[in-house]
């Protein structure tokens, strides 16, 4: 739990920090008190929400139930596409969502893999290559999805789960296929992934705690050198967002920002240390 609120904490500070219009106070309503309201949907635990790039009052959630899509905002739920499941399996629990331009083409990673679709979520299809054997496809998870913003055909999976191998998968045609990219890393769960929007060459993915950085596309990675600590003791990575000025980590002691590709960083918001 305390995990959980120090994620929700960081990435809420990230964003502080990097949407200027954040920071403006939201428009006063006469006889109203902005409030957050819980909507209806009802589908267990809630691990992605993305919003269509083109038509903002349709909202995709990824649950431990599926896909689900409202087209009014959130006020209304229904479950969504078909396709996400493995042969006759029920259907896998939705972890990540991306999608790229006009939100026909989206990405789903869940529980079994990573699916993609052509048709705006309508229907999936999973494609070859992400999994060593068929036996265990089950217990592979994909948390983390990135997009390359320049060829939006190239696609990066974080690979995670029971029997995780701490694997960066890539597709260069879409999620038609799919090839390990995770030379350098170690062995453990890759939850978060970013691309630099200037050099899309160069990608960050969150393992085990640690930021790690590919200069070539994910062929190669280095964990980054510069150190996050807060009284003498490291600050455990959660996520990570790039943009053309910086990069953010989101850590268990706040935020801070690398402006050399996390060869040195600097704290921007220090939060007490929170065990892990």
């Amino acid at each position: 739990m305390r995990r959980l609120v120090v994620v929700l904490i960081v990435v809420f500070a990230i964003g502080l920090l990097t949407v200027p219009s954040l920071l403006l106070s939201p428009a006063a309503t006469s006889g109203a008190t902005p409030a957050w309201q819980k909507t209806s949907l009802d589908a267990g635990k809630v691990h992605a929400v993305l919003v269509h790039p083109t038509n903002p009052a349709t909202v995709f959630t990824g649950t431990d139930r599926g896909l689900f899509r409202s087209t009014d905002r959130g006020e209304t739920w229904g479950q969504y596409g078909t396709g996400i499941k493995i042969g006759s399996s029920t259907t896998l629990k939705v972890l990540a969502l991306a999608t790229a331009g006009d939100g026909s083409r989206m990405y789903a990673g869940t529980s079994g893999g990573a699916f993609q679709s052509t048709d705006g979520g309508a229907t999936w299809s999973q494609g070859s290559g992400m999994f060593s054997g068929s036996v265990l496809l089950n217990y592979y998870a994909i948390d983390a999805l990135a997009i390359d913003p320049v060829h939006p055909q190239t696609v990066y999976a974080g690979d995670s789960g029971m029997m995780t191998e701490g694997r960066v998968l890539k597709s260069v045609d879409g999620g038609a296929t799919w090839t390990t990219a995770a030379s350098g890393i170690s062995g453990h769960d890759v939850t978060a992934l970013a691309i630099d929007p200037g050099r899309p060459s160069t990608v960050y993915a969150v393992v085990e705690d640690s930021l790690y950085v590919s200069g070539d596309a994910g062929a190669s990675w280095t964990k980054t050198a510069g150190g996050m600590e807060v009284n003498s003791s490291d600050a455990h990575v959660l996520t990570v967002l790039v943009n053309s000025d910086a990069v953010y980590a989101g850590t268990t002691a706040g935020v801070w920002k690398s402006r050399d590709g996390g060869v040195t960083w600097s704290a921007l918001v220090v939060l007490p240390a929170v065990p892990t």
